[in-house]
């Protein structure tokens, strides 16, 4: 996005009338909206600011900019220019809806909501304003679901009523449930989230989530393949998949896809943890307490890798662990560090 900012400063003075006749400003507004759509965000904002230099209150110039820099991030001029297309115009539905994207890019997720019912109320038949609301009232309930979960979910299922395809307002709904322990209302929405958004792993994973928690593991194996068919290097879900291998006793599978998980992302502590019980069940107790030390460098405050090293040293022959100890430290300080449901 060019410079908007040193456009405006430009025509800081747009309210001095030009001499007449110099451009017609039907001339300029046609002229700003081809230098728009052609990418050339700067020239047109100059043909807006031409415009209102023959014409201060003009509606479409006003608006224009307002769009322009709401496009660009300055959403203060955005709102200046927004405003005041809209105390020209108070049924302008695009007016009211640039306000509330800067209130919602403000995180005035209220305001934002209330700026977009005006525009539904005002033209009910605007394509984009159902889909903005939407998206609004989505990030609303993200933004209220830690202090008020029933509030966040009454958000999600307004956002459907305004635009019931909403994959994203489906599958936090499903998030909300399931953190509830709501399961079967959890698995519904989705279902409908990947019904509507057939790619989305993160609902298959949280699916196979539920499947493991009610003891269905060949459930939720098959979920957490279809997440991974999704999304080869979905870190979570292939510590899933690992666990779940773990506990039903395959444990080649289970170091496949835990190996994998940490390769994707190796500062991921979890799935240093599951590694290190994976090894223990191979008796492997030399490895499993490297697993713990990785983890619990990676994660200091965490209790459980703590208690599993200490488990494993427990059981580790005393000059094993002189060894084991030695070379952790040397492996951690020679490794190179890069970066769940």
């Amino acid at each position: 996005m060019q410079n908007m900012s040193a456009t405006g400063q430009m025509y800081l003075n747009y309210g001095q009338v030009l001499p007449k006749g110099t451009t017609q400003v039907s001339a300029l507004l046609d002229m700003a909206a081809r230098l728009k759509a052609s990418g050339d965000s700067r020239g047109a904002a100059e043909k807006c600011f031409e415009v209102l230099s023959l014409d201060p209150e003009n509606f479409q110039g006003h608006l224009s900019l307002g769009t322009l820099y709401l496009a660009a991030g300055d959403y203060a001029r955005a709102l200046e220019h927004s405003e005041k297309a809209y105390k020209l115009d108070q049924r302008s539905t695009e007016a009211m809806n640039n306000i509330g994207a800067v209130c919602r890019q403000q995180g005035n997720y209220q305001a934002a909501a209330d700026w977009y019912r005006a525009a539904l109320r005002t033209n009910p038949n605007c394509e984009t304003t159902p889909m903005n609301l939407a998206v609004c009232l989505i990030n609303h309930g993200l933004h209220l679901k830690a202090s008020d979960p029933k509030g966040a979910i009454r958000c999600y299922t307004e956002a459907l009523v305004h635009c019931p395809s909403n994959a994203n307002a489906y599958y936090n709904l499903g998030v909300s449930y399931a953190e509830m322990h709501k399961y079967d209302k959890a698995l519904i929405n989705y279902q409908l989230t990947v019904h509507f958004d057939p790619r989305c792993a993160e609902a298959y994973n949280n699916m196979g989530v539920i499947f493991k928690e009610q003891e269905n593991l060949d459930k939720a194996l098959k979920y957490y393949h279809m997440a991974i068919q999704c999304n080869p290097r979905f870190a979570q879900t292939l510590n899933n998949l690992g666990v779940a291998y773990t506990t039903s006793g395959r444990l080649t599978e289970a170091l496949e896809y835990l190996s994998r998980a940490v390769a994707v992302a190796p500062n991921y502590a979890e799935a240093y943890n599951n590694l290190g019980w994976l090894f223990w069940d191979h008796g492997d107790l030399a490895q499993a307490l490297r697993m713990y030390e990785r983890c619990i460098e990676l994660s200091p405050t965490s209790k459980n890798p703590s208690q599993n090293r200490l488990l494993a040293l427990n059981y580790l022959p005393m000059p094993e662990r002189t060894i084991v100890r030695v070379s952790a430290i040397c492996r951690f300080s020679f490794s190179s560090h890069t970066g769940q449901w």
